[in-house]
C-alpha cells in the first residue's frame, strides 16, 4: 500500500515537472524541432478548431500500416486530458480523434511517445508539442426590411447574419436567436454556411400594420458556450409610413452603399439628381424592389454624405416626406496582398523566375523563399502534386534559403492606398538553381500597414539579403504572426488581423519541357517532350522514370522527334527529364493521370497484343455477288510465325 501511494506520488510529480516547464505563451512553450526534423515532418500547432483532429505527420513511411488502422496502444498524453480514439490515416499520418471536441479556448500541451512507433535515440523517444482550440464567440448582425411582394406590403420579413467563431451545429446556431412582436413568436429560417462559419438568418411573417411597431430580436450565447446575450428593439414602420429604414456601406467587388425603403421603389423613374454624394463624381445608382444600390465612380475616402432627395418615389407614386441625408464612412481599404497569377508552376526561361503580385495599403511585404532540392523532388511528389504544399508541411523537402522586407513605395506605384500590381524577380533574391522547386510566400506585418488607425506604429524593420549558401533552420522563420483576437479579428488597428490569414503562397518552377506520357496495357511508355517557348521537339532528353519506393524502374533517351519509348519493370509514379542544365518532372501514377471520361473511348479490348482487320472492296454485296475480302494482321510483339495460317468462317443470314 505504502509502495502504491509513493508510486502515485512520483507519477503525479513527474506530470507536473514536465508541463511546468512548458508555461507561458505557446510560441515560447515550443522545444527545438530541429532535433526531430528526420522523424517529424508536421503536426498540429497554434489555434486549431474543436472538432479538428491531432495530426503527427512523420518524415518516412511506417512500415506495416494500413490506412484506417485504430490504434489500441496509448501514443498519447494531453494536458488537460481527453479521451479519444488513434488511427492511422496513411503510412505517414497519426491522427489522434478527441471523443467530444477540444475545450473552446484551452490551450493544450501534448506528448507524442515516439519510442512506441519506430527507433528513436534516447533524447527523442517523447515529442512534445502544444495547440489551442479557438474561443468561441459570435457575432449578429441586422441588415434590415425585405418584401415578399411590392404589391402586399403588410407582410415583410427581416434579414440578418450570425457569424460564429468556431464551427457549430445548424442545431445551435438556430437556438442562439428569437424573435417576436407583440408577444406573438416569429418563424426564423436559416441558410448555414458552415465553410465560412456564417449563417443568414430571416424573420419571417413580420406584420406592418396602420400603426409603428417593432420587433424584439434576442441572442443568447449559452448553445455554444458564449457568455453573450442582447436585446434589439427592430422598428417596423407603418402602412402609411414610407421613409428610409437602413444605410450602411456593403463591402464588395465593388463597395457599394445600400439604402433600404419601406416600401418598393418606383424602378422607372428618374433618379439622376435624386440620389448623389457629397464627394466624387456622379454615383452609379440601381433600383431593386425596396433597395436602391448606389455605386461610386471614383475613389473615395474619409466622411461621405449620401444624399437621398423626398423626390424618390415608391410604386404607389408618393416620395419621402423629407429629404435625408447620412453619413458614410469610407474608410482606406485595408491592407491585403494576393497573387496576381494562382494557377500555373511551371515558368518558362529558367534564366528568371518574375512573379506578379497586387498589394493595397501597404508599404511594404515580407518574402520568404523555401526550396525544395532536387534530390528530394520524387518524395515531394509522394505526398503533393507539383505546386502543392503549405509552408510548414514542407520541412521534411526543403528549407528556407532567403528572406527580404520588400518596400513598395519605391515601384512606381502612385497610390498605394489602392491596389497595384508588382513583379518580384526571384533570381534577385537567390540563386536559381535547374531542377529545384521553390515556394514563396508573401506576408506583411502591421508596420506595413497604410491604414489609418488613431494609434499609429513604427516597427517596419528590412531585412537584409541572407547568404544564398548559408544553412538555415526552419525555427529561424517561425513567424510571428501568431495572436488570436476574434473580436479584432478584421480590425486592421489592431495585432489581431495581422496572422498567417493574410499570408499568400505560391510554388514555382523553372523548366522549358513540357512533357506528355502515355502508358499502355503493356510494359511500354511513350514519354514526348517539346519546347514550351518554341513548341519544337527536343531530342537527346534523358528520361528516367521511378516507383513510388524511388527506385527505378526504365530509362530512355528522346528521338529527333521528341519521343521515347520505354519499358519500364514496375509500377511508375514519376519521371524525370533531364538534358544539360535542363529538369523536368511529371507524376505519372494512375490518380495523376488526365480523366477520359468526357471521350468515347470505347472500342475492342487487344487480346495478347495482336490485332487484325478485315475489309472488302464495297459495302454491300447482292446475292451471287463475288466477295473480294482482305486482311491485314498487326503483330507488334511478332507472336506469330511467317506464313501462319488465317482461318475465315463466314454465315449467311439465316446462320448457315
Amino acid at each position: 500500500m505504502n509502495f502504491q501511494i509513493k508510486e502515485v506520488l512520483f507519477c503525479a510529480l513527474f506530470i507536473y515537472m514536465f508541463f511546468s516547464c512548458s508555461e507561458g505563451d505557446l510560441t515560447n512553450d515550443e522545444v527545438n524541432k530541429a532535433q526531430y526534423a528526420e522523424l517529424v515532418s508536421s503536426y498540429t500547432a497554434g489555434f486549431v478548431s474543436s472538432q479538428s483532429g491531432i495530426k503527427i505527420k512523420f518524415a518516412k513511411s511506417i512500415d506495416g500500416i494500413t490506412p484506417g488502422t485504430m490504434v489500441e496502444d496509448k501514443l498519447f498524453r494531453f494536458q488537460p486530458s481527453m479521451n479519444g480514439k488513434t488511427y492511422w490515416e496513411d503510412s505517414r499520418t497519426l491522427v489522434f480523434q478527441p471523443e467530444s471536441g477540444l475545450e473552446s479556448g484551452q490551450k493544450y500541451k501534448a506528448v507524442l511517445l515516439l519510442n512506441r512507433i519506430m527507433e528513436t535515440g534516447p533524447d527523442k523517444k517523447e515529442f512534445q508539442f502544444a495547440f489551442e482550440c479557438i474561443p468561441q464567440n459570435f457575432e449578429v448582425k441586422v441588415v434590415g426590411l425585405s418584401l415578399y411582394d411590392d404589391k402586399d406590403l403588410s407582410r415583410v420579413k427581416i434579414i440578418g447574419t450570425i457569424q460564429s467563431a468556431d464551427i457549430t451545429t445548424d442545431e445551435q446556431i438556430e437556438s442562439i436567436i428569437s424573435a417576436q412582436q407583440k408577444s406573438r413568436p416569429l418563424q426564423i429560417s436559416f441558410e448555414h454556411n458552415l465553410q465560412q462559419n456564417k449563417h443568414t438568418f430571416t424573420i419571417e411573417e413580420v406584420v406592418r400594420e396602420d400603426t409603428p411597431g417593432d420587433v424584439v430580436i434576442s441572442w443568447d450565447g449559452d448553445p455554444i458556450g458564449v457568455d453573450k446575450k442582447e436585446n434589439l428593439e427592430f422598428p417596423i414602420p407603418s402602412l402609411s409610413d414610407y421613409s428610409i429604414t437602413a444605410v450602411q456601406l456593403v463591402r464588395g467587388n465593388p463597395d457599394y452603399v445600400s439604402i433600404l425603403f419601406s416600401d418598393p421603389i418606383d424602378s422607372e423613374q428618374n433618379l439622376r439628381g435624386a440620389v448623389w454624394m457629397s464627394k466624387g463624381t456622379d454615383p452609379r445608382v440601381v433600383v431593386e424592389l425596396n433597395e436602391i444600390k448606389v455605386y461610386p465612380t471614383s475613389q473615395l475616402n474619409g466622411q461621405v454624405g449620401i444624399n437621398i432627395s423626398r423626390l424618390v418615389k415608391n410604386v404607389a407614386g408618393f416620395g419621402l416626406k423629407d429629404d435625408h441625408t447620412a453619413s458614410i464612412t469610407f474608410s482606406t481599404l485595408k491592407p491585403q496582398i494576393r497573387m496576381a497569377a494562382k494557377s500555373g508552376t511551371i515558368m518558362p526561361n529558367s534564366e528568371g523566375l518574375i512573379i506578379p503580385f497586387e498589394a493595397v495599403s501597404l508599404s511594404a511585404v515580407d518574402l520568404t523563399v523555401v526550396k525544395i532540392f532536387e534530390n528530394n523532388i520524387i518524395q515531394y511528389l509522394q505526398n503533393h502534386d507539383i505546386g502543392d504544399g503549405t509552408y510548414w508541411n514542407l520541412r521534411h523537402v526543403a528549407r528556407p534559403v532567403a528572406r527580404k522586407t520588400i518596400p513598395l513605395g519605391a515601384s512606381g506605384a502612385v497610390d498605394l492606398s489602392d491596389w497595384n500590381r508588382f513583379t518580384l524577380d526571384l533570381s534577385n533574391y537567390v540563386d536559381v538553381e535547374p531542377g529545384a522547386l521553390y515556394q514563396v510566400r508573401l506576408n506583411f506585418r502591421r508596420g506595413y500597414s497604410l491604414y489609418s488607425c488613431i494609434e499609429e506604429t513604427n516597427d517596419i524593420n528590412f531585412v537584409q539579403d541572407l547568404e544564398f549558401e548559408q544553412s538555415m533552420d526552419w525555427n529561424e522563420f517561425y513567424d510571428d504572426y501568431y495572436y488570436y483576437d476574434w473580436e479584432n479579428r478584421e480590425s486592421p488597428c489592431h495585432k489581431a488581423y495581422y496572422t498567417s490569414e493574410n499570408i499568400v503562397e505560391k510554388m514555382v518552377f523553372a523548366s522549358d519541357y513540357g512533357i506528355i506520357a502515355k502508358k499502355s496495357e503493356s510494359s511500354a511508355m511513350l514519354v514526348f517532350v517539346t519546347n514550351l517557348v518554341s513548341t519544337d521537339y527536343i531530342s537527346g532528353v534523358q528520361v528516367d522514370i521511378f516507383d513510388y519506393q524511388q527506385q527505378p524502374i526504365g530509362s530512355g533517351s528522346t528521338d529527333s522527334e521528341g519521343k521515347a519509348s520505354i519499358e519500364v519493370s514496375g509500377t511508375p509514379f514519376a519521371l524525370v527529364a533531364t538534358k544539360g542544365d535542363g529538369v523536368g518532372y511529371l507524376k505519372v501514377n494512375e490518380g495523376s493521370a488526365l480523366s477520359v471520361s468526357n471521350f468515347n473511348v470505347t472500342g475492342a479490348k487487344i487480346q495478347k497484343g495482336i490485332k487484325g482487320f478485315l475489309y472488302g472492296e464495297r459495302g454491300v454485296w447482292r446475292p451471287a455477288d463475288t466477295l473480294h475480302l482482305a486482311f491485314i494482321l498487326e503483330d507488334v510483339d511478332n507472336r506469330l510465325p511467317e506464313g501462319h495460317p488465317v482461318i475465315l468462317e463466314m454465315y449467311n443470314p439465316m446462320g448457315l
